[in-house]
């Protein structure tokens, strides 16, 4: 079980002088003094549930208690004009987008089930996807422990993270344990 007190602790103090802007780096990056939104309550937990359709993940449900997407949006400053869009997605503001992307999921579900070959869960059936940063889904299933995170680009996908924890820890460049 994650401390993700912690973890917002430790990613919120890498933006704060954080500056993407270096040579090599493209596409969406994070805006420097980025912080994580707040929480959500037990009832708004409840609600997302609903809206998805099934009982979310425990760790998803521990991390949603403490942060919600990104406070900002991020930037794309390699184009001439600079581009803004959130790509940590804020339940459940971030609905109408984020249904569009598990649509997609579900069409790609053979592919899917390839990539879960990986962590021998290609046999389990899927309960559902929680779009979690970008093309980043956290996949669950019947049993509420397992939170591999996968990235999809349609038909393009691969284990991302064991688990949510980890696809965190890969995304924001980090090893500190939390």
């Amino acid at each position: 079980m994650a401390d993700w007190n912690q973890f917002k602790k430790i990613t919120e103090a890498l933006w704060e002088n954080y500056s993407p802007y270096e040579e090599g780096v493209s596409g969406f990056q994070i805006q420097t003094g980025t912080k994580w939104n707040s929480g959500l309550s037990i009832s708004e937990i409840k609600d997302l549930e609903v809206l998805f359709g099934i009982e979310l993940p425990f760790e998803y449900q521990r991390m949603l208690k403490i942060i919600n997407g990104f406070d900002r949006e991020n930037v794309d400053f390699y184009e001439e004009e600079k581009q803004y869009f959130r790509s940590c997605y804020k339940y459940p503001d971030d609905w109408k987008v984020v249904k569009e992307f598990i649509a997609e999921l579900y069409d790609n579900l053979k592919h899917i089930k390839i990539a879960l070959k990986e962590l021998e869960l290609a046999e389990k059936e899927i309960k559902g996807f929680i779009p979690l940063y970008g093309h980043r889904a956290l996949v669950f299933f019947e049993n509420l422990e397992l939170t591999p995170v996968i990235s999809a680009v349609g038909n393009d996908v691969i284990i991302y993270g064991h688990s949510l924890i980890e696809c965190w820890k890969r995304e924001f460049e980090f090893e500190e344990n939390f």
